[in-house]
């Protein structure tokens, strides 16, 4: 049974699995939050749905992973970015560690969580905020189904 759940869920993640802009206007993040309306709702279609911002402008680029890592990192600590996922009906799911990735000439931050984000579930409103800030930029969710 586990294995046709772990087939069941590679192929929607094959199959549906997308990058959702989340705000078509750049917006600013800092330590006060900033709530987006969604004009379509966002829902995870596995527990490792994330949101990427694209911080090269801010950080710069690395063809060093490992320092670029650490750069992202020294910029933006854990517990530093925070994302609320916000239903119609007032359920939250937050999104509370800090990543990083590097490549293509490009380093991105992520808003994530360890703890698993529910499935089917539609997201109509996020909020989010940052400890340092991060200016004029447009979030993605990743992993994603409309």
């Amino acid at each position: 049974m586990d294995i046709l759940k772990g087939i069941w869920a590679l192929l929607n993640w094959m199959l549906f699995s997308s990058q959702t802009i989340i705000n078509t206007t750049p917006i600013n993040v800092n330590e006060i939050p900033t709530t987006i309306v969604l004009e379509e709702p966002i829902s995870a279609i596995n527990q490792g749905a994330k949101i990427e911002v694209d911080i090269t402008h801010i950080v710069g680029k690395y063809e060093n992973v490992v320092a670029g890592l650490n750069n992202i990192s020294e910029a933006y600590p854990k517990g530093c970015l925070k994302a609320e996922l916000i239903t119609n009906d007032g359920k939250v799911a937050l999104l509370d560690e800090t990543g990083g990735s590097v490549g293509q000439d490009k380093s991105y931050v992520t808003f994530h969580t360890f703890k698993p984000i529910p499935t089917g579930v539609e997201f109509s409103t996020i909020k989010v905020s940052s400890c340092n800030p991060i200016s004029e930029v447009t979030l993605i969710w990743l992993n994603s189904s409309k």
